[in-house]
């Protein structure tokens, strides 16, 4: 169970999605795209948005506007979920990592099922090590992952994933 607190003094709203302790929260970084701030006035389309991971193997996506409900269940993974990062310019990509050392890459324009991308760093495959953090970089195009021996990898991304097409912003929107 995820509690979020209101804005008014004595509120709370319960958000019941997992099964499992919830290991990462992340809210959407609101993409400040050109196209965006044209589209539409100071507030962002994604603002409530909020992705939660946990021990129950699955990431899922809120609307804290909307729903208490996830609107998105994303139960494909093989093992804990202990991190998930929106990327900061894309709006439908994001990064998932897990116990079994893998970086999962979704694209929620392209599936819903599966990640995009499924990313192991060499040596920690070696050591079957679990990935329990990961980081964009400020401009999107790095992912850093930290493993639980104190390693870092950093991953770099080709051009489509920390540069948006307006079709993407559009495509995404439409979704939710």
């Amino acid at each position: 169970q995820v509690h979020i607190h209101g804005s008014k003094t004595g509120v709370t709203e319960l958000y019941d999605g997992h099964a499992g302790p919830v290991t990462s929260l992340d809210m959407h970084p609101n993409c400040q795209d050109e196209f965006l701030q044209n589209a539409q006035s100071s507030s962002s389309l994604f603002d409530s948005l909020m992705l939660s991971s946990s021990f129950d193997w699955s990431v899922k996506m809120w609307d804290l506007k909307k729903h208490t409900t996830p609107l998105l269940s994303l139960d494909s993974f093989e093992d804990y979920v202990l991190d998930v990062k929106w990327h900061p310019s894309h709006p439908a990509i994001f990064s998932a990592v897990d116990g079994e050392g893998y970086a999962h890459l979704w694209n929620l324009n392209r599936s819903t099922e599966s990640a995009v991308a499924r990313l192991q760093n060499p040596s920690a495959a070696q050591r079957r090590l679990a990935l329990n953090r990961c980081a964009w970089s400020g401009d999107g195009r790095r992912l850093a992952t930290g493993d639980s021996e104190g390693m870092v990898a950093m991953y770099t991304m080709d051009r489509s994933v920390w540069e948006p097409r307006s079709e993407d912003i559009l495509q995404f929107k439409d979704f939710v």
